[in-house]
């Protein structure tokens, strides 16, 4: 879980404004929105918390089904926060196979014989069931085709936008939000800070010299390309309309 308080003196720090009063009211909460309208969701488009749901299939809303599409909506069971896509949607629970059970352990030759036949009811399954494949329709629509051949429970791994308190970032990932928050907030300071040449303090005047902010907008485009580069190399295949 990312510290948001250590997260917002380290920012400051890094900026070098840290402990100086500048023409910003009220610093911490407006780098926190900056933080929520800015960099959780360009950060949660490529580094997005992904969760994994159980369900069986009547406590879904279903809004279409026939034999070969069913249409549920996923519930609203995520704070508010967006669905960015659906990683996986498979019938059966996370502890079975697609539409079978595998065989209870049994000792000797009966759990051999458990096995191979478990083996077997796959085979013959996969050989007479239409592929099953599915849809992802924004916000929370999910097509699933052929689905009627399988289980009753369903599966269902998404990707979500992160908390804006951001505790559903991992600590391993501080260095790499840090790096994209600090160009969010160098990009609002400077539309703000670029009328100002020098800021009085109780130290005396004090030169912000931020003209190297003025590229941060640049640095920022960089590094969402090198992200889009590395998310489509290491992604997992989604499906999605």
């Amino acid at each position: 879980m990312m510290n948001l308080s250590e997260l917002l003196t380290s920012i400051k720090m890094k900026l070098g404004i840290y402990g100086i009063s500048i023409p910003v009211e009220n610093l911490d909460q407006t780098i926190h929105e900056v933080l929520k309208l800015e960099t959780i969701k360009t950060y949660s488009q490529f580094f997005p918390q992904t969760i994994t749901m159980e369900f069986k299939l009547d406590e879904l809303e279903v809004i279409y089904q026939s034999y070969m599409k069913t249409t549920v909506l996923i519930p609203d069971i995520f704070g508010g926060r967006q669905i960015i896509s659906v990683r996986d949607v498979f019938p059966g629970k996370m502890t079975q196979g697609a539409g079978y059970m595998y065989p209870e352990l049994a000792p000797g030759d009966q759990f051999y014989q458990s096995v191979m036949l478990g083996h077997a009811y796959a085979h013959l399954t996969s050989a007479v069931s239409p592929p099953y494949t599915f849809e992802f329709e924004h916000p929370n629509i999910i097509h699933m085709y052929n689905y009627a051949s399988y289980a009753r429970d369903l599966t269902i791994k998404v990707d979500l936008e992160h908390f804006s308190n951001l505790s559903s970032i991992p600590p391993s990932q501080f260095e790499s939000f840090r790096q994209l928050a600090i160009l969010d907030v160098k990009i609002f300071l400077y539309g703000i800070l670029k009328h100002y040449t020098d800021l009085s303090t109780a130290h005396g005047n004090i030169n912000l010299k931020i003209d190297d902010w003025a590229d941060a907008q640049s640095q920022r485009d960089q590094l969402i390309q090198e992200w889009t580069s590395v998310y489509h190399i290491e992604g997992q295949s989604i499906y999605f309309i």
